[in-house]
């Protein structure tokens, strides 16, 4: 439902947006597995993207930070994961969260340090005011 919801976000497509997170709510109501993973992994990371997708920054970080430890559990490629990871920074640089941006992205420089899109983070957050 993520990808799809990207998919949605990136061609304007709100209404789908919306109908997916509809979906995903009653999904969450039940007691399964999968109601766990709408409540905990799935509605935050469409929220969270939706938030990017409108500019509301701070919400994004703010909603995507608790996902990120939860994201493997949806069996996702690490490149998927790195997606949460990159939007998360991205949110706080653009929606001017210093203290934010440089703990995420001095977290992906200890994890990969000759990557060179950690290195522009980096030096993104590093120049916020």
């Amino acid at each position: 439902d993520w990808p799809g919801a990207m998919a949605y976000l990136g061609a304007g497509r709100q209404d789908d947006v919306a109908r997916l997170l509809a979906a995903l709510r009653r999904t969450a109501a039940g007691e399964s597995e999968v109601a766990g993973w709408a409540r905990h992994i799935a509605i935050p990371l469409v929220e969270g993207f939706a938030a990017f997708a409108k500019g509301d920054y701070a919400r994004a970080a703010e909603t995507l930070h608790p996902v990120r430890f939860h994201a493997n559990a949806f069996g996702g490629s690490h490149a998927q994961r790195d997606v949460i990871d990159w939007t998360m920074i991205e949110a706080a640089v653009r929606g001017g969260l210093k203290d934010l941006a440089l703990s995420y992205a001095n977290e992906r420089i200890a994890l990969k340090a000759h990557s060179p899109i950690n290195r522009e983070f980096l030096r993104r957050a590093n120049a916020l005011g």
